[in-house]
């Protein structure tokens, strides 16, 4: 696109957006280096301390459960290769969603306690620890990550008042709490708006598993709305 415009050609509206971002992108890669360190350093503490899920626990089947779809998660992104230009426009649709979510939140009464940009920092983190290897993490097998995963998500569910990293003063109920507020406001209901449904790259890879047999997202929250229905009068 550069050579684009030295060359005194028209970019069209998403190329410039792809321009702009470009700073972003390089801020963002520069965080990510500053924090291999740290990262990897504490990914290898917290696995040295996540205890051994206790044998005969009533939870064992939930547990099982979390695991399971952790193992989804975490390989499906894992697997998962974005281009060049998907990298770049889902840079650009998350940051219009961060707008959008913090907008929302000034309709709260109690403007004590906006959302601020560290609040969705805080969420992104935690979804992060409880669902992939950071990229610094040398030498940690995919199978002690996935327990870290594991042990992360567990803190989340049961609204753990820990910190979510060594050293940190943000805890997982804390989050909690922030996310919660999230999903309370007019940002959780409202329609998406053009350009902000995520990386193009996502589609294209529903486009594999798509089949004229598959129901379309409409039909599954009817029949899910009519399970709810049916166990409701019974």
């Amino acid at each position: 696109m550069e050579e684009s415009v030295a060359a005194g050609k028209m970019l069209n509206q998403e190329q410039k957006e792809l321009m702009h971002s470009k700073p972003v992108i390089a801020a963002l890669i520069d965080e990510l280096e500053r924090l291999r360190v740290p990262l990897s350093t504490a990914l290898t503490k917290e696995l040295s301390t996540v205890p051994a899920p206790a044998a005969g626990s009533s939870s064992f089947g939930s547990d099982l459960s979390i695991q399971d779809l952790l193992a989804l998660i975490y390989f499906g992104s894992l697997f998962y290769v974005k281009s060049p230009n998907e990298f770049i426009t889902t840079m650009v649709a998350c940051k219009n969603e961060r707008s959008s979510c913090i907008t929302h939140g000034y309709v709260w009464d109690d403007t004590v306690d906006l959302l601020v940009e560290n609040d969705l920092d805080a969420v992104s983190a935690v979804a992060a620890l409880a669902a992939a290897r950071p990229s610094s993490a040398d030498g940690v097998s995919h199978h002690d990550a996935l327990q870290a995963c594991a042990h992360h998500a567990r803190l989340w569910l049961t609204r753990a008042d820990a910190p979510i990293h060594p050293g940190s003063s943000v805890t997982y109920a804390a989050v909690r709490s922030k996310l919660d507020r999230i999903m309370a406001s007019d940002y959780y209901t409202a329609p998406a708006v053009a350009g902000n449904h995520g990386a193009e790259g996502l589609q294209a890879q529903m486009s594999m598993t798509d089949s004229p047999e598959a129901p379309s997202l409409k039909e599954t929250l009817a029949a899910e709305n009519h399970k709810e229905d049916e166990e409701d009068s019974g």
